[in-house]
């Protein structure tokens, strides 16, 4: 390929302006590699109910049926064309259509949520956590992440001197595991750590249930009011026995609301109507050129789906001084 220019100019010259695709249609962006356009047009083309498996025994028929392929795949086009049912020039593009592009949104919307969630990586920080839950790593688990590359180095040298230079030890003995820790471990394999993790969160609960239980009895407290509240430090919904965060998706919320409510068939006409603001105006797909525009479609997208309506609430996002938001 290095020489082509020098031994075969021609081909060269084809290659390079783009003959290793094709391009069936007039859409930008939609050429095709050769062998996929050949199983898209000739091989489809020529295709029988049974296909070549089971078609013939008799070679020579075989034989002929290979022969001719293009020239049926040229006459079976043909005629799908005369009937309007090909038309390239119109012919839609996959990507193109409203349900794709939907779905593509979605997907978009779920990952810039799930990289939201994580922790920023170009923070400065002293602490090492992970991107994923935020977890800060202690010092055992820090001393090991950190320190991977010099153990590993460390334990090939080992394993060099011993078993090759020196030969106290066979080749073929089992290398001993490191067991280094790292988030995963303290997560899911660390079964002391779970243990204790387990213990702060009892000890916890216990404490301050002690300490409700002897103000209630001391100021005759109803014991029915005073479990409403949390046992914890904190609210075990929303963080950790190691004061992290508790992360989630927020569409889930949506789904846990909605699984105990019966849908109407129909909406009474008086019913009081709740839109979200940000889900009317992604909604919109005719795009104005001044706000005045947008509030005015805004405002006839609402009255024709609320319609007498006796009060209507029409809620944006907000960002209060006293809020983790702020």
């Amino acid at each position: 390929m290095q020489n082509l220019p020098n031994t075969h100019p021609d081909a060269h010259v084809y290659l390079s302006s783009g003959g290793f695709c094709v391009q069936r249609s007039s859409h930008g962006f939609s050429r095709s590699p050769v062998d996929q356009t050949i199983k898209q047009t000739l091989n489809r083309d020529t295709k029988t109910r049974g296909g070549i498996v089971g078609f013939s025994l008799n070679k020579g028929s075989v034989k002929c049926w290979l022969l001719n392929a293009h020239e049926r795949a040229s006459i079976s086009s043909k005629c799908r064309y005369l009937a309007g049912m090909v038309n390239p020039e119109i012919s839609a593009q996959k990507e193109l259509g409203k349900t794709r592009m939907k779905q593509d949104e979605t997907d978009v919307l779920k990952l810039v949520q799930t990289m939201q969630s994580w922790t920023n990586p170009f923070e400065t920080s002293e602490q090492l956590s992970g991107l994923s839950t935020g977890t800060v790593a202690s010092s055992e688990v820090m001393c090991d992440l950190l320190n991977t590359y010099e153990k590993g180095k460390l334990a090939s040298e080992n394993f060099i001197t011993e078993r090759l230079i020196q030969k106290s030890t066979n080749i073929f003995k089992p290398i001993k595991r490191q067991s280094l820790l790292t988030f995963s471990t303290k997560e899911i394999n660390g079964k002391q750590l779970m243990a204790d993790k387990n213990n702060n969160t009892l000890k916890a609960d216990r404490n301050i249930f002690g300490r409700l239980l002897v103000i209630a009895q001391t100021r005759q407290l109803d014991m029915r009011e005073v479990l409403q509240f949390e046992l914890g430090p904190f609210p075990w919904s929303l963080a950790n026995v190691d004061v992290t965060p508790v992360k989630t998706n927020k569409s889930v919320l949506a789904g846990l609301l909605e699984k105990d409510v019966e849908q109407m068939q129909a909406i009474p006409e008086e019913s009081m109507w709740i839109f979200d603001g940000m889900a009317v105006i992604q909604s919109i797909t005719r795009i104005t050129s001044t706000f005045s525009d947008l509030a005015i479609v805004v405002l006839k997208t609402i009255l024709l789906v609320s319609k007498r309506a006796p009060r209507i609430d029409f809620v944006t996002d907000q960002y209060p001084t006293i809020s983790i938001k702020n």
